[in-house]
């Protein structure tokens, strides 16, 4: 580029700082969020027996400026959820044949996984 061209757009950036503008960025965006897993081991137990959920979520560009969600939904009468960490386990001994809902949502992005845990007599 020529000198001229230079000073022209040095002036431009200038004046659009000084006028308090942003010059347009690429986009800060986190992508849909990645179930790899959520399972129940064993998924199918008796009654008084224990059934261990575990599960492991990935969001692809995740920044400080994102928050992700995860939450494992389970019915009991109304619908009810528990917010965990992105990876974890946890144990459950449900009463009857019961489906969990593990959501992951970042922004509007969200998806959904769900097991069930088989209770037998």
């Amino acid at each position: 580029m020529t000198k001229k061209v230079w000073l022209w757009l040095t002036c431009l950036v200038l004046l659009l700082s000084f006028l308090g503008c942003d010059l347009p960025t690429s986009p800060d965006v986190a992508g849909v969020p990645v179930i790899n897993y959520f399972r129940a081991t064993p998924s199918q137990i008796s009654v008084g027996e224990s059934s261990i959920l575990s599960w492991d979520v990935h969001v692809a560009g995740l920044t400080a400026h994102h928050t992700l969600t995860v939450v494992i939904y389970f019915e009991i009468g109304i619908p009810e959820g528990i917010t965990v960490e992105r990876v974890g386990t946890m144990e459950v001994s449900p009463k009857g044949t019961t489906t969990y809902t593990l959501t992951a949502s970042v922004g509007s992005n969200s998806v959904s996984k769900p097991v069930t845990v088989f209770v037998g007599l």
